[in-house]
């Protein structure tokens, strides 16, 4: 953590000013903060080494307002129903990560569009009272001795 913040600081100071900087760090839980954050992404990284579902990315997906591109690691829970609409990466390859994110910088806007536009459908399709049932009924079916 103290890498991360020292390399903060210095992308702050390097490319900020009095009145901007590029990374803002933010050490605690705001729910309300990160829900407008959601709302207001270009890019949502969800760079899971080993995870459960990570609704993070499906929480993004949904709040988006700006046609955000979601970068989403291969071993995120959520991958395999969103992985035709985001940026897919490999946790451990830091400079496959960045290009990524670069990508998605970069990308065309109507091709933001048509992956923001997807996923939010997939995850609204994927809904909640429909998913919650079906994870409890295999965790039933794992725990049953056959």
């Amino acid at each position: 953590m103290k890498e991360c913040l020292r390399t903060a600081e210095r992308i702050n100071a390097q490319l900020g000013d009095e009145r901007w900087q590029p990374i803002r760090v933010q050490l605690r839980d705001d729910h309300s903060s990160a829900l407008a954050g959601f709302g207001i992404y270009d890019v949502l990284l969800v760079n899971p080494v080993r995870d459960g579902m990570n609704l993070v990315a499906k929480e993004g997906a949904v709040l988006n307002t700006r046609d955000g591109v979601v970068v989403l690691s291969e071993n995120a829970g959520a991958y395999p129903e969103l992985r035709s609409h985001v940026l897919a990466v490999n946790p451990f390859d830091v400079g496959a990560t960045a290009e990524a994110i670069a990508t998605a910088l970069n990308m065309d806007p109507q091709e933001r569009g048509r992956r923001a536009v997807g996923a939010r459908e997939a995850v609204i399709r994927n809904r909640l009272e429909d998913w919650v049932p079906r994870q409890v009924a295999d965790l039933e079916m794992a725990t049953t001795d056959r």
